[in-house]
């Protein structure tokens, strides 16, 4: 049963809502726009998570444009850039299962980035998420790093 309440109690309620509404609306509008723009100049971050590992808060700018650099860094392994190239699909997809190849942070220890090369299921739904390898990229020397099965 709705309340009985005077116009002007209906008329703040709406307002709060709308407050609120908009409030939320600016605060992912910016974020959404700053993800478009990373994942227009870097499409291998499409699906990057842009929270922060420990605690699940946002990534800032700094810390976004590191991730994509170390993303970088591994797509550019020569066995990495080898295997990258079977998705040469309609939107990096592999010709054969529809699979998409990624290559994503999956966290920091300290100042070393965890680097996840792997495929997601594609077409096929019996095609499993499958790992090609675990990288390692140090982010004061920038240098990459296999890491042992």
């Amino acid at each position: 049963m709705i309340p009985h309440l005077s116009k002007a109690w209906w008329a703040l309620i709406i307002l709060v809502v709308l407050v609120g509404g908009v409030v939320v609306w600016l605060t992912w509008d910016t974020y959404l726009v700053r993800l478009w723009w990373q994942r227009t100049t870097n499409p291998s971050l499409e699906y990057q998570n842009f929270n922060n590992v420990d605690d699940g808060t946002r990534l800032t700018d700094e810390e976004i444009t590191e991730h994509a650099k170390a993303a970088k860094l591994v797509e550019q392994v020569p066995e990495v850039a080898e295997w990258l190239q079977q998705f040469s699909g309609p939107k990096g997809t592999s010709p054969e299962t529809g699979a998409r190849g990624f290559v994503q942070v999956e966290s920091r220890l300290g100042d070393v980035y965890s680097v996840h090369v792997y495929t997601e299921p594609g077409l096929y739904l019996y095609f499993p998420v499958k790992t090609f390898w675990w990288y390692e990229v140090n982010r004061k020397t920038w240098s990459v790093k296999r890491m042992a099965p």
